[in-house]
């Protein structure tokens, strides 16, 4: 993982709100993340299944790699 976050470095870094919504269900946000550092919490239907805290974790990859409404929430 220390690749993709060097490879990531140059790259805005957003720091966000504990509980901040980043990708919300059904939408095209079009936005890919690299954790930094934290955790996000992801739900589907309105139920978690899922915590992502390792850095250098991608998500939103639905969205902004093949264009499609994300499938799951993540704040």
């Amino acid at each position: 993982m220390a690749d993709l976050l060097a490879l990531a470095s140059p790259l805005p870094v957003e720091t966000v709100a504990a509980g901040a919504v980043l990708i919300e269900e059904g939408t095209d946000s079009g936005r890919l993340f690299v954790l930094r550092t934290g955790s996000v919490n992801v739900e589907r239907d309105g139920v978690a299944f899922a915590r992502i805290d390792s850095p250098g974790s991608v998500f939103g990859e639905t969205s902004a790699v093949l264009g499609q409404a994300a499938t799951a929430t993540v704040a």
